[in-house]
């Protein structure tokens, strides 16, 4: 779908510059490793190459963590029901849990209607099935000029050192840690009741978090200046 996209959008042997966030940097570097002669700069955002054989244990424990939890939840979905999926995802956001990976330092009440939560679990459960069955193979280096930024103070990074180390060895690379900053959040369940037998209604407050993998919103400024010296005018 986004080959076709791009393709769509482009001409025959027109280069592109790339971005990718969180998953979309998987994809982007995937696309990468796939059409290497189509991509001309790469710029990734709080995610980069990292693998079950190169994370530090904590590092993958963190992962696993939650990971694994959004994956038995997407299988809930589709056996049992997605109301109860979706009561599973909204759980992992109580401070018990939310404060391992962020911190809540406020709160402020408000309320929303979120009828597909159990749709961003799908990604998670595909990407453990084919670790445990080996047929997910991990992205392979980009050829072309990376751009990679990256949360300073998370509890843990989606990436590795060697990633790092490889971007450095680059004349044509470069990295960049920012600061966190702070971003509201509305994912914290309050109440729920059923309103129709696909969905519910789920109470949320928001909150305000150290935002370090969110950095293009909470950090919008620095951002910005790295990726307009990246890429030309």
């Amino acid at each position: 779908m986004l080959h076709a996209t791009i393709e769509q959008a482009t001409k025959r042997d027109e280069q592109i510059y790339l971005v990718g966030h969180d998953w979309g940097a998987i994809f982007a570097m995937r696309y990468q490793n796939k059409y290497p002669q189509k991509v001309k700069k790469l710029a990734l955002l709080d995610v980069g190459m990292l693998s079950v054989h190169t994370a530090a244990p904590s590092q993958l424990a963190f992962i696993m963590m939650y990971q694994v939890w959004y994956s038995i939840c997407y299988i809930i979905s589709q056996i049992f029901s997605k109301g109860l999926a979706s009561i599973l995802v909204h759980l992992f956001s109580l401070p018990i849990f939310s404060s391992l990976f962020v911190g809540v330092e406020e709160v402020k009440p408000r309320m929303r209607v979120d009828n597909n939560v159990v749709l961003r679990c799908y990604v998670y459960y595909q990407m453990w099935k084919g670790i445990l069955t080996g047929t997910m193979k991990d992205p392979k280096m980009p050829t072309c000029p990376v751009l990679f930024l990256y949360g300073s103070h998370k509890r843990f990074m989606f990436h590795s050192r060697r990633f790092l180390e490889k971007l450095g060895a680059r004349a044509d690379c470069s990295y960049l840690a920012v600061p966190c900053g702070k971003l509201a959040l509305h994912q914290f369940p309050l109440a729920l009741q059923p309103i129709s037998n696909r969905a519910s209604v789920v109470g949320f407050v928001s909150r305000v978090v150290c935002a370090g993998h969110w950095i293009a919103l909470a950090q919008e400024g620095i951002a910005l200046e790295e990726l307009i010296r990246f890429f030309p005018k």
